[in-house]
């Protein structure tokens, strides 16, 4: 299907027309077709199309998204959109929901992501520029991640996370001599493990002794940085993280549009290739 199809101007009219509920007030259906004008096709549309044409075919499915370099393999396991019911007319998405598990790539790991994008929108121009604002991520790290992590940082350390929301550092091999309990706060962009007690020989010391050791800081994985860190702690033997991405823009052209229906249309398995710019 050539993008004279399904993307001209009026093939769009002529769809709106039996897509538009009949209580819709005229200006919002006038406003629709200022959209249309100006931008050659109705990119709200299309892109309502591509998430849901994405969540019936890879939603339960193992991936691999490629772009570019960059390889993700994945467990997706939630694509919705939730839509204001004449958003489509003026640009406007909505919310779109994103969950997926075991997300794996080179250097790291996330044992389950959330992704919750609100107020998608269009913004007209030469060309059209893809506007979500704000983005939040909630991801899940399991205690093996962590110990990676926090291994790479201070090679004779060990860690075990705690049901009381703590990590437990010892020596590598000698966990029964005692353990440090740290608990993870967020300073910036990286997250610092605070010491709160020192355990040596199954007794607690004092707390003064654990307030003269150092913290331990380390950068999170690309995956769950953002522009703002807003929160970490430690539930139930994983770390869970959120994050906020206060707007994220991304310009793209009808071919582009294209080339992402195209390729989910035909999806096979496993390897999903997305076009650059997106």
């Amino acid at each position: 299907m050539g993008s004279s199809d399904w993307l001209g101007p009026d093939w769009v009219r002529d769809a709106m027309r039996a897509w538009t509920p009949t209580a819709v007030p005229a200006p919002f259906t006038e406003a629709f077709r200022q959209v249309v004008d100006l931008f050659g096709f109705a990119p709200a549309m299309v892109a309502k199309d591509v998430i849901e044409g994405a969540s019936a075919r890879l939603v339960g499915r193992a991936l691999t998204l490629r772009y570019g370099g960059t390889e993700v393999d994945l467990v997706l396991r939630v694509l919705r959109m939730a839509r204001p019911p004449v958003g489509l007319m003026i640009g406007q998405l909505g919310d779109v929901e994103i969950e997926a598990e075991d997300v794996r790539w080179a250097g790291g790991h996330v044992a389950r992501l959330r992704v919750d994008a609100r107020n998608i929108h269009i913004q007209p121009g030469p060309p059209p520029t893809l506007v979500v604002a704000p983005i939040r991520l909630a991801a899940t790290l399991d205690e093996s991640t962590v110990d990676d992590m926090v291994s790479q940082r201070v090679r004779w350390a060990e860690v075990r996370l705690t049901s009381d929301g703590a990590a437990q550092v010892s020596l590598v091999g000698r966990r029964r001599w005692g353990h440090v309990d740290f608990v993870p706060q967020v300073q910036g962009d990286s997250v610092a493990l605070e010491p709160r007690q020192v355990v040596i020989g199954g007794r607690s010391r004092a707390s003064g002794l654990a307030q003269r050791l150092p913290h331990l800081r380390f950068r999170l994985p690309d995956a769950v940085g953002g522009h703002r860190l807003s929160d970490i702690r430690i539930e139930d033997g994983r770390v869970a993280v959120r994050a906020v991405v206060d707007e994220w823009r991304q310009a793209f052209s009808p071919e582009q549009l294209e080339q992402v229906v195209r390729r989910i249309q035909r999806f096979r398995g496993p390897l999903l290739d997305i076009p650059r710019g997106f």
